[in-house]
């Protein structure tokens, strides 16, 4: 699988406020705080046209409310995470005209991939304020108020986008080490582990 980067695209912030108010509508009031997060969120970055976003919940009880309220409208429900990261509930939303094509929901035993350019958005539900809430603002933050570390971003981004991988997640994890040191670098605590 090759990773397909575009030039950023000042339409990324208003798809987002767009996907806002859809989950908002649909989840109120279990998700108090939504936030654009990733490439797209970072003015000037190359990213994948697939809008991120994490939404936080007050209680952690909600997590598993979640899923019911989503899976009716379209977001296939990727449960196989859950055991690789038990705090977080992980959807993908894609494109209207792709929808039929996928489970509600995803399980270790009916997994496949759905291939990025089917992918609208991808949905990232944790608790509001936790360590994985507190490092995605940081790092995302970090990035749009230094060119030059975002500048490096976008290269090793365009590097890798260059190779074969088996999934996206590999992709995500050979960014893993830059990530964990602009959060050094940006002052992260040792709270937000």
């Amino acid at each position: 699988m090759k990773v397909k980067l575009q030039e950023s695209s000042k339409e990324w912030p208003a798809h987002f406020q767009l996907l806002k108010q859809e989950i908002e509508s649909l989840t109120e009031p279990l998700l108090p705080a939504i936030e654009h997060i990733g490439s797209t969120s970072v003015p000037g970055l190359k990213a994948k046209p697939i809008i991120d976003i994490m939404a936080g919940t007050a209680e952690e009880q909600h997590l598993n409310l979640i899923p019911k309220l989503l899976m009716p409208h379209g977001f296939s429900y990727m449960e196989l995470y859950n055991n690789e990261l038990p705090f977080r509930r992980f959807f993908i939303l894609p494109r209207k005209k792709f929808r039929s094509l996928y489970p509600e929901i995803m399980t270790e035993s009916n997994a496949f991939a759905i291939p990025h350019k089917h992918r609208l958005c991808h949905l990232h539900v944790v608790r509001y304020n936790s360590g994985w809430w507190k490092n995605h603002l940081l790092f995302r933050n970090y990035l749009r108020m230094h060119p030059e570390d975002r500048a490096a971003y976008e290269q090793l981004k365009v590097e890798l986008s260059a190779r074969d991988w088996r999934h996206g997640n590999e992709y995500a994890a050979a960014k893993s080490s830059f990530i964990e040191g602009v959060l050094v670098k940006a002052g992260r605590g040792k709270e937000y582990g």
